[in-house]
């Protein structure tokens, strides 16, 4: 019985930990605050995060200007001296690509617990700084029906290990850093 109790208690500190890691999403406030925006709106309306929704691998976006930033939504660039400039979300956790994945392919092959040390990146309404193309991002589906974001054919990721903005923890753990140039 000791042990059913305690079973218990580990894995209810296990669930708290992760939702409240997901709850802060990956970090606090923004590092990138330039005043100019582009908006990506999928050609569909989506739901929150992740959420399951019927559209097709690749989905198209349009894009257009918003003078106020989503900072949830916001996909920064930052820069590293030995990295060069790369893509990081709002709250400046950096972007991957998995190794796995195949380019162009509209799918992601981090799935199971692979997403759970990757977790997806994806956001329904994508802001973006200068320097970034919406024709560059798309949106396709994952094999438990949600949506992710790739970035030039390649799906997007954070890394569970980066425990702070600016970390590249990932980079050559089965990821790399999501370079622009």
């Amino acid at each position: 019985m000791k042990t059913n109790t305690i079973l218990v208690a580990v894995v209810a500190i296990i669930i708290i930990a992760v939702v409240g890691f997901y709850a802060v999403g990956y970090g606090s406030a923004p590092k990138y605050s330039s005043p100019s925006y582009t908006t990506v709106q999928a050609s569909s309306p989506y739901g929150t995060v992740g959420s399951p929704g019927s559209t097709t691998a690749n989905s198209t976006t349009t894009a257009k200007t918003n003078s106020t930033s989503q900072a949830k939504d916001t996909v920064t660039l930052e820069t590293s001296s030995t990295l060069g400039t790369y893509l990081a979300n709002a709250s400046g956790f950096t972007l991957y690509t998995y190794s796995s994945d195949v380019q162009n392919s509209g799918k992601s092959n981090c799935n199971g617990g692979c997403a759970s040390a990757w977790p997806p990146f994806y956001t329904a309404s994508l802001v973006l700084p200068s320097g970034l193309s919406a024709s560059s991002f798309t949106t396709i589906m994952r094999n438990d029906g949600t949506k992710q974001l790739a970035y030039n054919g390649w799906p997007l990721y954070l890394f569970g290990g980066d425990g702070a903005a600016g970390q590249t923890n990932g980079q050559n753990v089965s990821g790399f850093v999501v370079a622009t140039k």
